[in-house]
């Protein structure tokens, strides 16, 4: 460890501190959100369910089923990325307090282990912060590809669906036929050419 390495990883760290706080606090409000709603959306089923239940109808299991699938589906990825990102910022706030304290020591060595822990919480910090990105993007593009898709062919039925994927496999790209240009077709055939006669010489 060195003042030139603490003053990088410094640097580098505040960056993602502040990315991996702004991060946290969102998906700390998107879970408390998804819980309140599950939780107000769960009493009206629930209390739904009751009512039909004390009139003797026994609740669908697959009302069950979903309302408990979309539970766990709306709710748990908030939850996780916001653990995800309270763990990172707090390895990165043990790592630079580390460092100030050896910057703070006096007649310190250079400390392996310092800069080993450093070296890894700080890369693997960016690492997790491209990879959220980049994995946040693709679900949020397969997602709407998925809804487009399932919007249009809620459209048709599926015999015109199927009917529509026959003819495409059926399609064949149309035979070029090869015709000479206009110009050359118009234009008029070349005269023959002849040689002039050749004159007998005398001696």
């Amino acid at each position: 460890m060195s003042n030139d390495n603490v003053a990088v990883l410094t640097t580098l760290n505040a960056a993602v501190l502040v990315i991996g706080t702004v991060q946290y606090t969102q998906m700390l409000r998107r879970s408390h959100e998804a819980n309140h709603a599950l939780s107000r959306e769960r009493n009206v089923t629930r209390a739904r369910l009751l009512d039909a239940m004390s009139r003797g109808v026994e609740p669908p299991v697959a009302d069950l089923l979903a309302l408990r699938d979309r539970r766990v589906r709306q709710a748990i990825p908030p939850s996780l990325l916001s653990l995800l990102w309270f763990v990172i910022c707090f390895m990165l706030l043990s790592s630079q307090l580390a460092m100030l304290r050896w910057i703070g020591t006096a007649d310190v060595g250079p400390a392996p282990e310092l800069a080993r822990f450093c070296y890894v919480t700080t890369p693997g910090a960016i690492s997790a912060l491209v990879t959220e990105g980049l994995l946040a993007s693709s679900v949020r593009f397969l997602a709407e590809r998925r809804r487009i898709r399932r919007d249009f062919w809620e459209q048709y039925s599926d015999q015109q669906r199927e009917d529509l994927r026959a003819a495409t496999r059926a399609a064949r790209p149309p035979i070029p036929v090869h015709t000479p240009p206009l110009a050359l077709a118009n234009s008029p055939a070349p005269q023959p050419t002849t040689n002039p006669p050749i004159e007998p010489t005398t001696p």
